[in-house]
């Protein structure tokens, strides 16, 4: 379990990355990217730092879940609201969902390799 814990930690500092990467990369003056990475970004964080302080496999598992749909979100998100043309945003976006992903699929298949020797 602890290596997972450890994966949801780092998930927090992605998610935290993400919510002030408008600021530190230039584009908060773009209101659907500021909001969208925003709310993606203290949504990741809070989610894996709840899946860090428990122990319950259920509830883990469906927290991952919810924090992938997010990392595919902020893939996606740039082209659904139309900010592509915004380098900067189109990449972090791009990026920073698939470290969300890549994250929380290592969980995930850690989490099952745990438990599986915990039975």
């Amino acid at each position: 379990m602890r290596s997972v814990q450890t994966m949801n930690w780092w998930l927090v500092v992605v998610g935290l990355l993400v919510a002030v990467a408008p600021f530190a990369f230039g584009f908060n003056g773009i209101a659907a990217a500021l909001w969208t990475f925003l709310v993606i970004g203290l949504a990741v964080a809070v989610l894996a730092g709840i899946s860090a302080s428990i122990e319950e496999e259920g509830t883990i598992k469906l927290l991952d879940w919810i924090t992938a749909a997010l990392g595919v979100a902020l893939i996606l998100a740039p082209f659904v609201l139309g900010y592509m043309a915004v380098m900067a945003a189109l990449y972090t976006g791009i990026l920073g969902g698939a470290a969300v992903i890549a994250l929380t699929v290592w969980g995930e298949v850690t989490l099952g390799r745990e438990m599986g020797h915990a039975q």
